[in-house]
């Protein structure tokens, strides 16, 4: 495939997640070579996989079943959830702009894993 002759076709693979992949959750097509989900669409933890279907034939794309000519590449996403339980702590509580040399403490986060 020369540059500039391929078509694409983005789909989300079948894992269990819920469905992003539709116009309204996306700032790019879905026959693009590019992927931008919307902020706030990947709420769950969890992974989404994501494959990129090319071909030289537009047509061929229409029934990835059945495609002879296509190539594909995958990526899987991985998406935690946020940091809770914790507080920031700024040392000393009171001061002056420019002049009161203040620290701040990020303390008593939890994290959980990454689900697996």
């Amino acid at each position: 495939v020369r540059a500039g002759t391929a078509s694409y076709r983005w789909m989300q693979v079948e894992d269990g997640a819920a469905r992003v992949l539709s116009a309204g959750n996306l700032h790019t097509s879905l026959t693009g070579q590019n992927l931008v989900i919307k902020r706030g669409v990947l709420v769950d933890s969890g992974q989404f996989t994501f494959r990129l279907y090319a071909s030289s034939d537009p047509t061929e794309l229409a029934n990835l079943d059945t495609c002879v000519y296509c190539g594909f590449a995958e990526v899987t996403v991985m998406r935690n959830l946020p940091p809770a339980s914790g507080r920031l702590v700024t040392s000393p509580a009171q001061g002056y702009a420019q002049d009161t040399l203040f620290t701040l403490s990020a303390e008593s986060w939890v994290d959980p894993p990454i689900p697996q």
